[in-house]
């Protein structure tokens, strides 16, 4: 058997972590059902090997995963290496295992992996987009966007991204779910945004009013002529003084 250094093993074994699972996905079995039993069979036999060591290395773990396939968080567990490969069989099936007090946090961190953790390029594993149906799974099953930066990451790299239909779905599922309709950054790339999410973050604004919630420092509320409640851009001061220049030079010449 070739010696494999201990600095090297790490590297190794998760290469043939995601070499397994790439070929139960592209040239395996097309039936769910079956990709999902060799994917916890997978699951299974590697927790054996990390718990075992390899050659006589210390044991391994989810947390020395190279840092080009865990991104900017460690992975955690195989279900976290599944958001992040977005294995949406395996996650469908699973989401129900996160389970116990702190299901709400866990879903949410997960969320967040796939909001914000999503690019990945590892071996055949080529990701640029986040799944649309992981982060709705996820939003099904009792995810939020609270305390984090999911919401407001995914507004400002969607944004960039025009009028591709998936981000505009993306961001419409996000707004529908509890995404802050006061982001600073909805003004920022409202040119680029689709219509059809400016519609909804405008009513989920006004819905927001209506129930009493104050905006954010960038937003004002005025009253208009129906007695309704809306949620304007603040003007800087030297609109405000122009403004008022205008209307009293305009009063004075009456």
């Amino acid at each position: 058997m070739e010696y494999v250094s201990v600095t090297e093993e790490p590297a190794m074994f998760w290469s043939r972590v995601v070499d397994c699972v790439w070929i139960i996905l592209n040239h395996g079995p097309k039936a769910n059902e079956i990709q999902l039993r060799l994917l916890e069979e997978i699951k299974a036999t590697f927790d054996v090997i990390m718990t075992r060591g390899i050659l006589g290395s210390e044991p391994m773990s989810y947390g020395n995963c190279p840092a080009k396939l865990c991104g900017m968080t460690k992975i955690r567990s195989f279900f976290h290496l599944a958001v992040r490969l977005q294995l949406g069989t395996y996650i469908m099936a699973h989401l129900n295992d996160v389970r116990g007090p702190n299901q709400i946090e866990e879903l949410s961190f997960y969320l967040q992996i796939a909001l914000t953790n999503y690019v990945c390029e590892y071996d055949s594993f080529v990701y640029t987009q986040p799944s649309f149906s992981i982060v709705e799974a996820l939003l099904q099953h009792g995810a939020t966007l609270d305390g984090n930066n999911s919401w407001p990451y995914a507004l400002g790299i969607l944004g960039k991204s025009g009028h591709l239909e998936q981000s505009s779905d993306l961001l419409m599922l996000l707004l529908r779910c509890g995404a802050d309709p006061f982001d600073d950054q909805l003004r920022v790339f409202e040119k680029g945004l689709d219509s059809e999410v400016l519609k909804l973050a405008k009513a989920k604004r006004e819905e927001a009013i209506r129930n009493g919630r104050r905006p954010k420092s960038a937003w004002k509320i005025v009253a208009v002529e129906n007695g309704q409640q809306l949620a304007v851009k603040f003007q800087s001061k030297w609109s405000q003084l122009r403004s008022r220049f205008s209307s009293s030079k305009g009063g004075g010449g009456g």
